[in-house]
This record gives structure tokens, sequence and C-alpha cells, in this order.
């Protein structure tokens, strides 16, 4: 649900998720919050397809009115943000989000990157400055294994997306097994389930795949 589905309008109490962060800050204060896209509305592109990037500084902007309304309408801080889920990362938005996060008071906010493969270790020690932009790097799926170039980093490593087992006792134990794993055999000091809840029916893809 976006907050903005122009650029004209914000809005700051649609969809489920503000409910689901405003109670888990309640049954633990401490919990932090990671915001990330998996679709930008079409407007950002400026008429240029259906490429995000293709204006970095508008959606640059976009994400970061949705870090500013967090705080503003809810009192929520975003601890973490990533660039597009499981999709292509663009170097140049990467850099103008860091620069209009600090400029705008969120220097605190940090940016995780890039929610696919390992890809970007390589631009990030080829670039100085994506390197000071990206925080942590952060691997779907990665079967408990990083790559050189991303132990070359130096960065904080993270399973930012795993799991895909039963939630029976059987898939908790393959749980505990993958988290441990992860950090032991691949230096990942964060391993993020997908999904926490859900409802899907009986033969659907990923039945039971939730905590």
């Amino acid at each position: 649900m976006s907050h903005m589905r122009n650029e004209s309008e914000q809005n700051y109490k649609r969809g489920y998720e503000w409910g689901l962060m405003l109670e888990a800050k309640k049954r633990n204060p401490n919990i932090k919050l990671y915001g990330l896209p998996w679709a930008f509305p079409g407007w950002v592109s400026m008429g240029k397809g259906q490429n995000p990037y293709a204006y970095p500084n508008v959606t640059a902007d976009y994400i970061v009115n949705w870090v500013a309304g967090a705080k503003r309408v809810h009192n929520l801080t975003i601890d973490f943000i990533g660039i597009w889920n499981e999709r292509a990362y663009n170097t140049t938005y990467i850099k103008t989000l860091r620069k209009m996060l600090d400029m705008r008071g969120f220097e605190r906010t940090r940016i995780v990157a890039a929610d696919g493969g390992w890809e970007i270790a390589a631009d990030i020690l080829a670039d100085s400055k994506l390197a000071a932009a990206v925080d942590i790097i952060g691997a779907h799926y990665p079967g408990s294994k990083t790559t050189p170039q991303a132990l070359a980093t130096n960065k904080t490593l993270w399973a930012s997306e795993d799991y895909s087992t039963f939630n029976d006792p059987v898939g908790g134990g393959c749980w505990a097994r993958l988290i441990n794993q992860n950090y032991v055999d691949g230096n990942m000091t964060s391993t993020i389930a997908w999904n926490l809840l859900a409802a899907y029916y009986n033969g659907l893809p990923f039945y039971r795949t939730v905590l």
C-alpha cells in the first residue's frame, strides 16, 4: 500500500503495516524496524517506463518521505531501509538515498543492500562512496554461504530473507539449524524469517511457511 499514490498525495494511515509495527513496539520497545520496497508507483519514473531509478532524487524522496512519515505520524523510527526486493539495484540511487536520508535528519537509518545475492559486494569494493553509503550487505536465501568479495568489504552481512520450512516441530529445528549455520559458516549476524504471518490455503505455494 503506497503512502504516495501520486507526487502530491501523502497518507501514513493506509495499510496494515503501521498497525503491525505499533503492536510490535508495544510488546518490545527495542525491536528494530526494517523497510524494504517490493514495488514502486509508476509516477516515480516520470514517464520513463517502469524504471524507478530513472530519476534517483524522485525515488529517494519517495522513500525518505515514508521514513519521515513513520516518525511524524506514528513516532516509529525506521532503523533500516532496503533498496528493492530481489530486483536490480542502482548504485547512483543508493548513494542518492544515503545523501537524502542524511540531509533530512535520518543519519541513523542504515541502508541494507541489495536484498538479492552478494553481487553488490564487487561494486562496494570498487566504489568508496558506495561503500560509505551501504551499512549492511543483505542476501536472500544464501544457503549459509557468503563470498570472498562480500567478506572483503568488512561490512555486516545478513541473510535478510530466509526460512522456507513448515511451522511445525521439524521446521522449528530446521530454523534453529539455519540460524546457526548462517552465523558459523557464513558470518551472517542476522537471519530474517519470511514470513512472519500468513493465511495461505492448503495447496498454495508457501503453505505454512511462516513463523
